[in-house]
């Protein structure tokens, strides 16, 4: 008698956990598990209980599904937008890169250009910034003074002048 009234209480348990077990597999959706639970729960058990709570648990757990798998398109979408994003300025700085390469070669040449003409010159040629510290001299004044470009460059006018013997007054004149 206590197997049997022991196998009749635990037959609607055995069947909500067959029918959560469907719903696992996919071979019934929470709508047809909630059918299953109403039309097998008309005396309002503790077993009914237990399977609304189950079904709501579930239903909870598939809108979370929903809303993590649009989350996930999104973020893919996302990401995809990210990528041609970074794409596109990539090719942008490769061409800015191009430009100014190019840029650069060119005021090079231009350099050489006219470092060449400045060096063709018969006079000295020298150049100062706003301090009155040289900034560039032609090879005649490299041969005027006696010393190269590079120990030049950064000195006072004044003092080169005076080195190459050109007098105090006329330095003052020079040099306003």
């Amino acid at each position: 008698f206590v197997y049997v009234s022991v196998r009749y209480l635990l037959r609607p348990m055995r069947q909500l956990r067959t029918w959560l077990q469907q719903h696992k597999e996919g071979n019934i959706g929470v709508e047809d598990l909630n059918e299953n639970i109403i039309s097998h729960n008309k005396t309002k058990n503790e077993l009914g209980f237990i399977a609304h709570a189950a079904l709501a648990t579930i239903q909870d757990l598939e809108a979370a599904r929903g809303e993590l798998q649009r989350m996930h398109h999104d973020l893919e979408l996302l990401v995809e937008e990210r990528t041609q994003q970074l794409f596109q300025k990539t090719i942008e700085l490769q061409e800015e890169v191009r430009e100014r390469k190019q840029a650069e070669a060119q005021v090079l040449g231009l350099k050489n250009h006219l470092q060449s003409l400045f060096d063709s010159m018969r006079c000295a040629l020298i150049s100062v910034d706003a301090t009155n510290m040289v900034t560039f001299v032609n090879a005649q004044a490299e041969a005027f003074s006696g010393l190269t470009f590079a120990r030049l460059c950064g000195e006072p006018v004044e003092k080169i002048l005076q080195s190459c013997g050109v007098p105090a007054q006329d330095i003052n004149e020079i040099v306003r």
